[in-house]
């Protein structure tokens, strides 16, 4: 009962994302109420003519890629302590010397379990299966594997300057079959309010291949290499528009690399909480 109340706490007061239906998604500790659910689409757009090589090095690619993609993203509350969520994915590389490529990208599917609270934080963990959609890989788009992921997940709130606001933590590690390399990931994510109703969002995304995949002759200079590194910073502002209905927009760009393209581009999108 103690340990409810605490969780209950926490969630009310401590986390004002999970007010506003602005911030719940994969990168955060929290668990959707009971019985709610959260509906999210995003556009993606990437841009970028270079690439930094095996040792990091930055090379042209004497190639022009642009990618753009849809996301859409699922997540629903089966218990106070339990939520799955489900991730798919829709998009579309054009490049200068390889012409068009389209199509869906691999499924995600998770289930997120509170752990409870440590050192005043939220902790939860999440398992997550990652389902091909066609045993076919292409280049950019997607891996056509199997795989799954384990994660630690950590978020707190605070309160400065009189403002509420929140940060998310989360260390990962996902293993593919065949080609693939295993990868470790992590996140970390700062959340303020600076108006009750405008959310102001920073964060970095590490993709640390281990590189124990193998190569192919088809891989794409830019996007999912088998064995890639890749450090990744965002920033995003977010709108409540109405209760449980939010707008985001945002720019992400690579900061650090291997075997992985340069640049970055915009996104944006709508989320509902109900």
């Amino acid at each position: 009962m103690k340990a409810a109340v605490i969780l209950s706490v926490l969630l009310t007061f401590s986390l004002p994302s999970i007010l506003t239906g602005m911030a719940s998604d994969q990168k955060s500790a929290c668990i959707l109420p009971k019985g709610q659910t959260l509906l999210s689409g995003t556009y993606w757009s990437y841009s970028a003519d270079k690439f930094w090589n095996s040792s990091g090095k930055k090379c042209s690619a004497y190639n022009e890629f642009d990618k753009f993609e849809y996301t859409f993203y699922l997540e629903y509350g089966l218990t106070c302590r339990d939520g799955i969520s489900a991730k798919g994915t829709w998009g579309k590389i054009d490049e200068s010397i390889n012409g068009k490529t389209f199509g869906f990208g691999d499924v995600e599917i998770a289930w997120k379990h509170c752990l409870g609270t440590k050192w005043r934080h939220l902790v939860s963990m999440e398992l997550l299966g990652i389902i091909p959609v066609e045993d076919k890989h292409k280049p950019g788009l997607r891996y056509g594997k199997y795989g799954g992921e384990v994660s630690l997940l950590a978020s707190r709130g605070f309160c400065l300057w009189e403002r509420k606001g929140s940060y998310d933590l989360r260390l990962g590690y996902r293993n593919y079959e065949g080609y693939p390399s295993d990868q470790i990931r992590a996140d970390g994510q700062l959340n303020f309010f600076p108006f009750s109703r405008l959310q102001i969002s920073a964060s970095g995304h590490l993709e640390y291949g281990l590189f124990n995949g193998n190569s192919r002759t088809d891989q794409s200079l830019f996007l999912l290499s088998p064995n890639y590194r890749l450090f990744r910073g965002q920033i995003e502002a977010v709108l409540c528009i109405w209760k449980g209905l939010s707008a985001f927009a945002g720019y992400h760009q690579h900061l650090w690399g291997r075997n992985v393209g340069t640049n970055g581009g915009f996104y944006g999108g709508a989320r509902a909480q109900f």
